[in-house]
């Protein structure tokens, strides 16, 4: 699958950072920091074994959280949409791992995707 068409599966009920696609695909594997702000990341696997890894940062008030400003004024989806749109996709999960491994993740400047090394700590399903 290319990018567009994962932007295309995007659940318009989508109110979640980890499930933004409904049964079109599984949450794989997810990371968020145990903490009052920081990073998250999510890895979504699709019916043909496409991995799509998407990351964001959250705060902890309304005022530096993204997050929860949207979730009062109705605009989730728009920003599900903008980390789908800023997704590293892969054709499997060993590619994705295996980007996730390399220095290439550590150069990654979109968004706080350097923190979607974490990923690899996780148990995937």
């Amino acid at each position: 699958m290319n990018k567009q068409e994962i932007y295309d599966l995007i659940s318009t009920s989508a109110q979640d950072f980890f499930d933004v696609f409904g049964g079109s695909a599984v949450l794989a594997a997810h990371w968020q920091e145990d903490d009052w702000s920081g990073s998250m990341a999510a890895a979504h696997r699709f019916p043909d074994g496409t991995i799509a890894i998407m990351t964001d940062y959250f705060g902890s008030c309304s005022y530096c959280c993204q997050w929860q400003g949207a979730a009062e004024d109705g605009e989730v989806l728009e920003l599900i949409q903008a980390c789908v749109r800023n997704a590293r996709v892969f054709d499997s999960e060993g590619a994705a791992r295996a980007y996730l491994s390399g220095p290439a993740a550590e150069d990654a400047m979109e968004f706080s995707h350097r923190d979607a090394v974490n990923l690899l700590n996780e148990e995937w399903k």
